[in-house]
């Protein structure tokens, strides 16, 4: 075996969750050899949890027949075998209650229920109590795998509304949020494929969010535990298997790095284009129909190596390896000519000539078109010189190293935002970052404030809420997070000296401290942590303590086997999937996509398996939106 350079690549958490699907329909259909086929039933949360790991082809595979949602009117099928799998909502309980409400008018044969997390005590007493689907009901299972996975090992809690709950909302509505992000980022767990020892490491707050999820998980995965002890099913946990380190923030320690500008492929793509679920829509100049494209999609091998790169390198790396790769194509007629000055009508007489390789072809073509498309933006609206704006105010350091002059910065800023050719959340984006990061008078306050409608004020208002007061500063407790002191410019002047491409001088929070923690700390033995003193507690979960010494060491030869040719692996892909460390970073409120490019290009987790999560994936409108949805009392 190799020697495990970079293991993160090899571990997969999105392999891990196919092949659990894959387990269990397989196990479905060994306990019901009779049956040919099944449909599958989903509601709206699980349908986008399955589609993030498994295409309809993959579901086919495993006799399913079709996928119909829950909340649709569907055709009965009276014969047929169906799967439910559904989140254990009220809402959906009460769907899956209504298609067995009469004894005769039933809307499948039999029944096959499987919940993606826990399931509540009433409503298993809602189930149990409907005597017309408990006739019928042949399979019932928390199955414990409640998130999404689009890009390898990066978990999308599809939780939005966590953000304006979390940090605006007390009580029983912010408790609720906190259970379900608990219970959510258990299954993260479960879901490798073997683990034993965990510590949870959580930064410490006053407003002990990140405590609290802290302690929700591991009263959850103690629970689950429990369970697989109970059933004498511990396949799961193996003393071999790498230790699992879940480190928890909350959004207010860096309620700015959502804002800022990021000049890297992804971060940049779903900042300036319109995309949604990760879907891009783009038009080529010879055909006038509109060409949807998934980024996530398995067969793109361009975007996971461009993903978090720096666009400059992006602009650069993607022409050229269509070049080479027309240029050693030995079935292409092509004139060396047509190579020069190579544009996207290059590229299209190109891939005519190449039929054969159309598929692959068309993957170069949709992204020198999606980089077209947002560098058109990024001309229009001068997008270096917002970038560099935004870089002054985040590090209170000036593109030349020098410290910032705060009446200068405030000059650009206003220069910026009487512009038309910014939208009102470009000027919105800006002032919000202004506000945190600058001293204000009353009457610089209230020109800025004079450029927005009263919503997106509000907006500003808000920021309360994640601990920015946007209060004058001669009031108690008005500096906000965001203004700069002379060590952390020290920071940014040393960055500077080693960083060869530009706008990227500021470091998130959340990058700064995985730093600081790994810098003291083996990568191999991360279970061991060294914190820093003061900024974190953490909660070891021993499963020694619980099973005793003689805990499973070791899972049937029949069930590796069959996981190892479900995943299309071997012994070694199985021992680096097992053996690795795994470092999960949590950011409740959720996590920027700029912040999930700064930690997956830190060089400090080569040698573990990292998997970056929040309560949802934050481009830029999405947390402004969150920030809009807060409920405050502040006027300013």
């Amino acid at each position: 075996m190799e020697p495990l350079k970079q293991p993160e690549e090899n571990f997969s958490l999105k392999k891990n969750c196919q092949n659990r699907i894959k387990m269990l329909f397989d196990q479905l259909r060994q306990t019901n050899q009779n049956v040919q086929s099944y449909l599958l039933i989903v509601d709206e949360k699980s349908l986008r949890m399955i589609s993030s790991y498994m295409k309809m082809m993959d579901l086919m595979e495993l006799d399913i027949l079709a996928v119909e949602q829950l909340d649709n009117e569907r055709k009965k099928y009276q014969k047929q075998h169906a799967i439910y799998f559904i989140s254990p909502t009220k809402e959906s309980v009460d769907l899956l209650n209504e298609d067995y409400a009469d004894k005769k008018n039933y809307q499948y044969g039999f029944a096959h229920v499987f919940f993606s997390n826990r399931i509540s005590d009433t409503l298993m007493k809602s189930i149990a109590n409907n005597k017309y689907l408990m006739e019928r009901l042949k399979t019932f299972k928390e199955f414990n795998q409640d998130f999404m996975c689009k890009f390898d090992n990066i978990v999308n809690l599809d939780m939005p509304e966590a953000l304006p709950v979390l940090y605006s909302q007390k009580g029983a509505a912010q408790q609720q949020v906190i259970d379900i992000i608990g219970n959510k980022l258990s299954t993260v767990i479960t879901s490798l494929e073997k683990f034993y020892g965990v510590e949870i490491v959580y930064n410490r707050e006053s407003n002990k969010i990140s405590e609290s999820i802290a302690l929700s998980v591991s009263q959850r995965l103690n629970s689950i535990v429990d369970d697989l002890k109970q059933n004498n099913n511990t396949d799961v946990l193996d003393k071999n298997a790498g230790k699992v380190t879940l480190f928890i923030f909350d959004r207010s320690i860096d309620p700015m790095t959502p804002l800022l500008r990021d000049f890297y492929y992804q971060p940049m793509l779903y900042d300036l284009l319109d995309i949604q679920n990760d879907i891009v829509i783009y038009q080529t100049e010879d055909d006038p129909e509109k060409q949807k494209a998934l980024l996530s999609d398995p067969l793109d091998h361009l975007f996971p190596r461009y993903q978090y790169k720096h666009i400059a390198e992006v602009m650069e790396g993607i022409p050229e390896e269509f070049q080479d790769f027309a240029k050693n194509n030995t079935t292409a007629q092509i004139q060396r000519g047509e190579l020069n000055n190579l544009d996207f009508n290059t590229m299209s007489d190109v891939i005519k000539k190449m039929p054969k390789y159309k598929q692959l072809l068309t993957k170069y073509t949709m992204h020198i078109k999606l980089i077209q498309d947002f560098w058109k933006i990024f001309e229009e609206k001068d997008v270096k010189s917002l970038g560099e704006i935004e870089q002054t105010l985040a590090t209170g350091v000036t593109d030349l190293g020098k410290k910032a002059e705060p009446k200068k910065v405030l000059s650009q800023v206003g220069s910026r935002i009487s512009s038309d050719v910014l939208t009102e959340n470009d000027k919105l984006r800006l002032i919000l970052l202004t506000i945190m990061c600058l001293d204000l008078v009353d009457s610089d306050r209230k020109f800025l404030m004079s450029q927005i409608s009263p919503q997106a004020a509000q907006t500003i208002n808000n920021l309360i809420c994640l601990g920015v007061n946007p209060a004058r500063h001669s009031q108690k407790q008005s500096k906000s997070k965001g203004k700069v002191d002379k060590t952390f410019r020290k920071k940014v002047v040393s960055k500077m000296q080693t960083q060869t491409l530009s706008l990227c001088r500021h470091t998130a929070t959340i990058e700064q401290n995985m730093s600081d923690i790994m810098e003291n700390n083996d990568p191999n033995n991360i279970f061991e942590q060294n914190l820093p003193q003061g900024k974190y507690n953490s909660i070891k979960i021993n499963l020694d303590e619980q099973f005793g010494r003689g805990a499973n060491n070791k899972s049937s030869t029949s069930k590796k086997k069959k996981l190892q040719a479900l995943m299309g692996g071997g012994d070694e892909d199985d021992q680096i999937q097992n053996t690795v460390p795994k470092v999960i970073i949590f950011m409740a409120g959720g996590m920027s996509y700029s912040e999930i490019r700064a930690i997956k290009n830190m060089p400090q987790f080569q040698n573990v398996g990292l998997i970056l999560s929040g309560s949802s994936l934050l481009k830029p409108q999405d947390y402004i939106d969150g920030l809009q949805q807060m409920k405050s009392n502040v006027q300013i």
